[in-house]
C-alpha cells in the first residue's frame, strides 16, 4: 500500500471559499494568494462556523474559487502528461486540445474512473469552463510553463477555434 493506512471519511462536493472576499482583495492588491489546498477541511456554517470530519477535494475547490473569482485560465497538475482515453489500453489515445462538450461526452461514457483523473481533475475543468473559464490545462507536475504553452499535457476549451 502506497503511503500507508489512511482512514476513510466522506468527501462532500465543495460549494464555496471560506475567505472569498480576502481572496478577491489580495487579487486586487497584486498579491498571489495560496488558497484550497489539498485535503481542506470542510466547514459547517449555521451560525457558528466548525469543522467536519471529511476531506475536501483540492480539483473540485480550486474550479469553485476559480468561478467565484472569474478566473479566466485553471491550471492542473498531476503525475500524468496527458489526458488519455481508452488509458493504459492497446488503443490509447492522447488528448492535446479537447472542447468541453467531448471532454463531457468522454467523461459519460466511464472514460474517466472515479478516484483516477475522472473524479475530480476532468470533472473540475468541465465545470470550470462551463461556469464561464476562457480554457483549461491538465498536465505534469513541474511542468507548468510547458503546460501553457502547449508542449506537453491537455488543453481542454469551450469549442474548437476555426
Amino acid at each position: 500500500m502506497r503511503g500507508g493506512f489512511r482512514r476513510v471519511v466522506p468527501s462532500p462536493e465543495p460549494v464555496g471559499t471560506m475567505e472569498l472576499d480576502l481572496v478577491r482583495l489580495l487579487l486586487r492588491e497584486g498579491y498571489v494568494p495560496i488558497a484550497v489546498g489539498g485535503g481542506g477541511i470542510p466547514i459547517i456554517s449555521n451560525g457558528e462556523v466548525r469543522g467536519v470530519d471529511a476531506v475536501i477535494d483540492k480539483d473540485l475547490a480550486s474550479q469553485v474559487l476559480a468561478n467565484a473569482i472569474n478566473a479566466d485560465y485553471l491550471l492542473i497538475l498531476t503525475d500524468v502528461d496527458y489526458v488519455y482515453i481508452n488509458y493504459k489500453k492497446p488503443n490509447q489515445v492522447r488528448l492535446t486540445e479537447v472542447t468541453v462538450g467531448e471532454l463531457e461526452r468522454y467523461y459519460n461514457e466511464g472514460q474517466f474512473p472515479p478516484g483516477s483523473m475522472g473524479g475530480p481533475k476532468v470533472l473540475a475543468v468541465i465545470r470550470f469552463i462551463k461556469g464561464g473559464g476562457k480554457a483549461a490545462y491538465i498536465g505534469p507536475l513541474g511542468r507548468a510553463r510547458d503546460v501553457i504553452k502547449g508542449l506537453v499535457g491537455t488543453r481542454i476549451v469551450p469549442k474548437k477555434a476555426f
